[in-house]
C-alpha cells in the first residue's frame, strides 16, 4: 500500500452507494445492499466557525466538508466512508465545484453505521 503524504489530499474514502434494482434470494427488493463505486483521496474536515454557520442555513445537521478532484460522478444520494474511520458515514447533503470543475466539494451529514 502506497503510504500518503501530509498534503490536502492525505485522506482516503470509499465512494459507496445503494444498488438500484438489486433483489434478493426470493427475487425481493434487497434492503441495504451497497456498492462501492469509487475510492478516492480526499480531503475530510469538520466545518468551523464561519463556515459551520454558512452551511447550517442550509441544512441544520451538515457538519463536514469533504474536497477531492476530478470525479464528477458524485451524486446526492452517495456517502463518503473514510478509511481512518469505518464507523462513520458522510451522507452527501450539498454538491459544489469550482469554476474550472478542478475541485469538487460535498457538505456531508456524519453518521454511525
Amino acid at each position: 500500500m502506497k503510504k500518503r503524504g501530509a498534503g490536502k489530499l492525505r485522506h482516503t474514502c470509499e465512494v459507496q452507494r445503494l444498488n438500484a434494482g438489486a433483489t434478493n434470494a426470493y427475487n425481493e427488493a434487497a434492503d441495504g445492499t451497497t456498492t462501492v463505486f469509487a475510492g478516492l483521496s480526499c480531503e475530510v474536515s469538520a466545518l468551523r466557525g464561519r463556515d459551520l454557520e454558512n452551511a447550517r442555513q442550509l441544512k441544520t445537521t451538515i457538519t463536514h466538508r469533504v474536497r477531492w478532484r476530478s470525479l464528477s460522478s458524485v451524486k446526492p444520494e452517495d456517502w463518503f466512508v473514510p478509511s481512518f474511520d469505518k464507523t462513520k458515514k458522510l451522507y452527501v447533503e450539498a454538491l459544489t465545484h469550482d469554476e474550472r470543475q478542478m475541485w469538487y466539494e460535498a457538505l456531508c451529514t456524519e453518521r454511525l453505521n
